[in-house]
Order: structure tokens, then sequence, then C-alpha cells
């Protein structure tokens, strides 16, 4: 049980990364609004497609520490690389250097977290927790990364 309680914390806590980045677009008007040179694009308009492309796909994430719990381990890899895919896709039509840096170091902590739930085989939870500092590790560098993205954003 305590070892759920663990993976609970974990998806926590990567999921915190990408509540921050929902919640990025709320800049004063003044603190970003200059567009960056050759770029076109203003970090506050670079940040609100992100978030606009992140709020698309969160909520099918609501339920993950449920999928967790239960051992679905490939529903929540293919939910969290569609995540991935989302912010990777955003990423490349953004033309803000700023914020695209940012969102490409998030997509590819979430694509890594993703990959340690792809490894593990449902339902088999023994072998699973023996990951679970490799998870603790990854899901802290997600969040790491969505801290970042809002420091940026907001």
């Amino acid at each position: 049980m305590r070892t759920i309680t663990r993976l609970h914390t974990v998806v926590l806590s990567a999921a915190l990364g990408i509540v921050i980045l929902s919640s990025c677009g709320g800049t004063t008007p003044a603190a970003h609004t200059s567009p960056e040179p050759f770029a076109g694009q203003s970090v506050d308009s670079a940040c609100a497609q992100a978030e606009r492309a992140v709020a698309a796909v969160q909520q099918d994430l609501s339920g993950i520490t449920d999928d967790v719990s239960a051992g679905r381990f490939s529903l929540v890899a293919a939910q969290l690389n569609t995540l991935h895919e989302t912010l990777s896709d955003t990423a490349d039509q953004l033309t803000n250097s700023q914020v695209t840096q940012k969102l490409r170091t998030l997509s590819g902590r979430m694509g890594e977290f993703a990959d340690l739930f792809a490894d593990a085989k449902d339902g088999d939870m023994t072998t699973f927790t023996e990951q679970v500092e490799e998870l603790e590790t990854a899901s802290r560098a997600v969040a790491s990364a969505g801290e970042a993205m809002n420091d940026l954003c907001n």
C-alpha cells in the first residue's frame, strides 16, 4: 500500500507540471507583450497557444491516478504520450523561441515519463514498483519543466 501511495505522489507531481502549464496565460499585459526580434510572436501569445493545447488534452488525464492504482500502465502511457505529442506539435507551431524551448523541454520530460509506464506490464505492480525511484526522478523533471514554463509565462 505504501508503494501505491508513492506512485500516486509520483503521478501527481508530474501532473503538477501540466497543471502549472495550463495556468500560464495569466501574465500582466505589459509583462511580455513585445514580440521577440525576428520571431513575430510574443511570449504571451505563445504561452496562450500552449495553454490551449494542454487544456484540450488535460481532461483525459483526470483519472490517471486511478489507472496507476489499477495497474493499467499501457493506458497511462498512452495518455502521457498523447500529452507529449500535443506539447511537441504545439512547440512546432510556435515562433517564439523562448516558449518553444521550454515547451520542448516539457514535452521531452513528459515523453521520458511516459516511456517508464510503457515499459511496465499491465497489472504487474511488483515489477512496476521496483522502478518507483526512477519514476520519482522523472516526475520531478516534468514538474521542474512545468515550473520553468510557468516562470516564463507568468
